[in-house]
């Protein structure tokens, strides 16, 4: 088996669906590449996008917590998605299956709504200015973790 590692942001919330008694969800990742330098020697950059599946308790996770803008790790594996179409003509295709992921840095989407900052403090020394923050909660929780 093949083991392919992506990192990128989610480009929309993974939709999750039902099929039987199999939970799947789809998801994009979005990611810049390097494509060269222009004619003024600047980087430029392409941004791919690369499509996902992920099956039962792995899709349901993916589509209560992931976001847009989300960064996520992911492990996957090519698997064949061959198939006949309405016309009678064998169409190729593949996927890439979720075998497991990370999360990496929030998107802006769930820095705004989910996480609050409970204080900034600033201490000055050196002639510096130090920023500091006591720990972040989710909005809703107490020190504990539990909801109030």
């Amino acid at each position: 088996m093949n083991k392919l590692f992506f990192t990128g942001r989610a480009a929309a919330a993974p939709e999750l669906n039902t099929y039987g008694d199999t939970k799947v969800a789809r998801f994009r990742l979005i990611r810049n590449d390097y494509a060269g330098k222009d004619e003024n020697g600047e980087r430029r950059e392409k941004q791919v996008t690369i499509p996902f599946t992920a099956f039962g308790g792995m899709a349901e996770t993916l589509a209560k917590n992931v976001m847009t803008g989300d960064q996520l790790v992911i492990e996957a594996k090519i698997s064949n998605n061959n198939f006949t179409d309405g016309e009678g003509k064998e169409r190729y295709d593949y996927n890439f299956e979720v075998v497991a992921f990370d999360y990496g840095a929030p998107g802006a989407e769930k820095r705004s709504v989910i996480w609050v900052p409970m204080a900034a403090l600033w201490t000055v020394r050196s002639r510096s200015i130090l920023a500091r923050r006591a720990p972040m909660r989710r909005a809703g929780t107490t020190n504990s973790g539990s909801s109030t």
